[in-house]
């Protein structure tokens, strides 16, 4: 008898019989259909995802290389030894410079090389201001140092981690006159270490290494508010 297969069929004559499929077969093609689904979902959700991190990357280039967030204000807190024209030396922002593009570690890097600061951060304060925090050492004493010639002696101002901030000059020289009014105040106001021995050497931004200095700047550190009122020298 003549017999055809179509299909899942197989016709014999008049007659129709059904081939059974194993219920394995149904389960890998279902979880194969699955995988493919799966896969197709995640490629499409990964296509977004890529689409939107490129346009937020040309979005900030373009805002990097704009001038939509220039600098037009400087401000500078903290500050009470250092003159205007000493953070004009030490602060430079280029004309057009903008708070995405500014160098605030070279700014911070600059500041710190003068004695008088110790700690500093900038902070951008959008859409256009440069905030700069400048924490300053203060006088803790003022150290009468010897002169080579040990005919006389040189005042300088240290702080209380035994940083020379700078030697003093008389307040009525051309040097004094240009200097902040506030470090005469301090170094008035500040007890002074005398008796140094000679040979004791003093720089600008150099911590000081002389035993006899660093013993008495421990006495006055450990003084009272009280004790240091009634003690100059």
């Amino acid at each position: 008898m003549p017999r055809s297969v179509q299909g899942g069929r197989t016709v014999e004559g008049g007659s129709v019989r059904y081939r059974s499929r194993s219920v394995g077969d149904i389960e890998r093609a279902s979880r194969a259909e699955r995988v493919r689904a799966s896969y197709h979902r995640h490629l499409a959700k990964l296509g977004i995802v890529l689409g939107a991190i490129a346009v937020l990357l040309a979005c900030a280039a373009v805002l990097y290389f704009s001038s939509v967030f220039s600098i037009d204000e400087v401000k500078v807190e903290g500050v009470e030894h250092l003159t205007q024209s000493d953070l004009q030396a030490l602060v430079s922002v280029p004309e057009g410079e903008t708070l995405l593009r500014v160098d605030t570690k070279a700014i911070e890097d600059s500041l710190l090389r003068d004695a008088w600061v110790k700690s500093v951060s900038c902070n951008r304060i959008f859409p256009h201001t440069l905030q700069i925090v400048v924490t300053e050492r203060t006088v803790a004493a003022v150290v009468e140092v010897p002169t080579s010639d040990a005919k006389s002696t040189q005042p300088w101002a240290i702080s209380s981690d035994g940083m020379w901030l700078m030697a003093i000059p008389d307040q009525d020289t051309q040097l004094g006159q240009s200097l902040n009014q506030r470090i005469y105040d301090d170094a008035q106001n500040a007890l002074h270490i005398t008796d140094v021995p000679y040979g004791t050497s003093a720089e600008t931004g150099t911590k000081c290494t002389d035993e006899n200095v660093n013993n008495a700047l421990a006495i006055v550190s450990g003084m009272t508010t009280d004790l240091a009122n009634q003690v100059k020298t």
